[in-house]
């Protein structure tokens, strides 16, 4: 089966961000007496979009999480990114070149459970933005990964691509199971979690996207998948 399309997660994987959104939803659930240390949000929340985030944190913690409340947060979460963090947020190493590169061949996209004007502001500040024919973001589904939403919701878009000709690019557990899930090979990246936490992957590379391995991906995608 050829590779059409190359699928990527966003926070973790192209921008190194992950400790900024936790330090900023840590910070917003604090006001309510919540005590959010990082171990425990790489471990239940860190796949998730704002919305499921902030829901899933007030109800753990035996707060009632009106839809009314997590809009408001998510939207405080969401102006302190843009004002903040939009311009500092670094790339990860390889990701330019890799992004570069693939668009000449491939047909990319972006699955990500962040915020549609978080992730449009950093990859026009990279100059990167139209590399992607696809953004799909948390604005666009209603249900966060690990649910397979946002990528059926990327082959919608794409139109003609089947999901065996997909490899999407994750750096977490959650990312993984809603790709598996929407039938796509899968390739982590050790970013943000251990590789023991990315199991389920096809493929885990420990340089992230540094020397791709273009042959052995295309030889996973003849296998359908590991």
């Amino acid at each position: 089966m050829p590779l059409d399309a190359i699928i990527m997660d966003f926070n973790g994987v192209i921008v190194d961000d992950e400790f900024i959104h936790f330090k900023y939803i840590r910070d917003i659930i604090a006001e309510f007496g919540i005590e959010l240390n990082r171990r425990l949000y790489d471990e239940k929340y860190v796949a998730m979009s704002d919305r499921d985030a902030f829901t899933a944190i007030l109800r753990d913690h035996g707060r009632h999480p009106t839809p009314e409340l997590v809009a408001a947060l998510c939207e405080r979460k969401r102006a302190r990114y843009l004002e903040e963090a939009v311009y500092e947020v670094r790339l990860f190493p390889g990701v330019r070149e890799f992004i570069e590169g693939a668009a000449m061949a491939y047909r990319l996209a972006v699955a990500s459970g962040a915020r549609r004007a978080e992730i449009e502001a950093i990859l026009e500040g990279h100059g990167l933005k139209e590399a992607f024919e696809v953004i799909v973001s948390a604005d666009e589904v209603t249900r966060g990964k690990p649910a397979p939403d946002i990528y059926r919701n990327v082959l919608h878009e794409l139109g003609d691509v089947s999901p065996a000709q997909c490899v999407v690019i994750e750096d977490t557990p959650g990312g993984i199971q809603a790709a598996k899930a929407a039938g796509m090979t899968v390739v982590a990246v050790v970013n943000t979690m251990p590789p023991d936490a990315l199991k389920e992957a096809d493929l885990i590379l420990m340089d992230g996207l540094v020397n791709f391995p273009w042959v052995q991906v295309k030889l996973l995608l003849d296998e359908g998948g590991r």
